[in-house]
C-alpha cells in the first residue's frame, strides 16, 4: 500500500460481540495456573496473575512477551481454564428465563405451540425492522365460529368454536410473515407491485432492510421487551407432555436454584410415564462415543 496516496474509507456499521473460548485462547499469551501472586521475595510468580509474560509489573521490568519496557508494552491477555462450566454473569437473566420456559422432561418450550409461533414470527419481523407488522402478528388469533359465523375473534360472553387448527393458524402466520418481509425487500429494491404503475414507500418500516435493523431505537426496544416478556412467562405444566414443571430461583449472578416437585406432582408425572432424562449421563456417553 502506498501511504502517499491514501484511500479514504468510511465505516458503514460496527457491531460488538463476546469472545468465544477459541478466541480467548488465540489472543492469550499465558495460562494462569498459580493462585499465588508473589513469592517470598515479593516477586511475581510464574503462572500467576502478575506473570512477566502479561506485561511489566514494575517500571524497571521488561515484558517477557514483547521485550518492551513498561512505557512501551501495551500489556497482554492471559486466560484461566475453568474446571466446570459457569454462568456468564451478563447472560444470567436469559439463562434463568430459558430454564423457566423449557420442560425438563420433553425438552420443549412449555408454552402452547401457537404462542411460541407468534413469538418467533414477531422476532423475525423485528429483525427486518418491521415494527408495525410485528404488532399485526401479535393481534392475530385463530378463527372461531359463533352464531354470527366464522370470524377472527368472538365478543366477550359469546360461545366461540375454533374453526382453524393449529397447523392452519401457523401456516397463516408464516404466510403473513413472508408477505411482509417480501414487500419490505421489494420496497428497498424499488420494485413495483404487479398491476400498479409505481411502488408506494413502506412507511411502517422504521429503516431500510438489513442485518442490523434490530438496532434501531424503537425496534430494539420492542425486541428487548418481547424477549423480556417471553422469559417472564412461567407455566406450571408443559403444554406438550402435560408434565408438572420445576420452579427456579435466581441468586444474583452467582447461581440458579431448582426446587424439587411436590409429592402430588411427582405422582402425576409418574402416572403419565414422564421421567426426566439424565443429561449429564447422556453428555458423558456422547463424549465417549466421539473419542
Amino acid at each position: 500500500m502506498d501511504i502517499a496516496h491514501s484511500l479514504p474509507t468510511q465505516a458503514k456499521a460496527i457491531s460488538f460481540s463476546f469472545l468465544s473460548s477459541r478466541d480467548i485462547k488465540n489472543i492469550s499469551v499465558k495460562q494462569i495456573t498459580n493462585p499465588i501472586l508473589l513469592d517470598n521475595l515479593n516477586m511475581p510468580t510464574t503462572g500467576g496473575l502478575y506473570d512477566p509474560a502479561l506485561g511489566p509489573a514494575d517500571r524497571a521490568d521488561v515484558c517477557a512477551t514483547c521485550h518492551l519496557s513498561s512505557y512501551q508494552c501495551p500489556g497482554h491477555f492471559g486466560h484461566i481454564e475453568l474446571p466446570v462450566p459457569v454462568f456468564h454473569p451478563l447472560f444470567m437473566n436469559q439463562a434463568f428465563g430459558l430454564l423457566r420456559s423449557v420442560c425438563m422432561f420433553c425438552h420443549q418450550f412449555k408454552m402452547p405451540e401457537l404462542v411460541l409461533k407468534k413469538y418467533v414470527a414477531r422476532l423475525q419481523l423485528l429483525d427486518h425492522g418491521l415494527l408495525a407488522e410485528s404488532q399485526i402478528v401479535a393481534n392475530m388469533t385463530p378463527k372461531t365460529r359463533s352464531t354470527g359465523g366464522a370470524r377472527d375473534d368472538a365478543e366477550d360472553g359469546e360461545d366461540a368454536v375454533p374453526v382453524e387448527t393449529v397447523e392452519q393458524f401457523s401456516a397463516r402466520i408464516d404466510k403473513a410473515v413472508k408477505k411482509f418481509i417480501d414487500e419490505s425487500m421489494m420496497a428497498d429494491e424499488g420494485v413495483a407491485d404487479v398491476g400498479t404503475s409505481d411502488r408506494k414507500p413502506n412507511l411502517q418500516r422504521t429503516q431500510p432492510s438489513g442485518r442490523d435493523n434490530y438496532k434501531d431505537g424503537l425496534v430494539y426496544a420492542e425486541r428487548r421487551d418481547l424477549l423480556h416478556e417471553f422469559g417472564r412467562k412461567a407455566y406450571m405444566k408443559c403444554s406438550h407432555c402435560n408434565a408438572a414443571a420445576f420452579t427456579y430461583r435466581k441468586e444474583g449472578t452467582v447461581k440458579i436454584i431448582e426446587y424439587g416437585l411436590s409429592k402430588k406432582h411427582q405422582d402425576q408425572n409418574m402416572a403419565l410415564g414422564r421421567k426426566r432424562p439424565n443429561v449429564l449421563a447422556m453428555s458423558k456417553q456422547s463424549s465417549r462415543v466421539k473419542k
